[in-house]
């Protein structure tokens, strides 16, 4: 299994009210752009998928 870790550092000091979803999206077709972020989001993280698909993912 692979692992990620992400900086949560830049909400320090924030909002302690503020509410994080953290979601992980994959592009469906490779090559094509994603939709544009709302106002209110951020990427945190970008990386690249591994070569070979992991058998418990669903396939693409």
């Amino acid at each position: 299994m692979d692992s990620r870790t992400m900086s949560l550092a830049s909400f320090d000091g924030g909002d302690p009210d503020l509410y994080l979803a953290v979601v992980f999206i994959e592009q469906r077709e490779p090559g094509q752009g994603f939709p544009p972020l709302s106002p209110d989001e951020v990427v945190l993280a970008e990386y690249p998928l591994p070569a070979a698909r992991p058998p418990w993912l669903p396939p693409r």
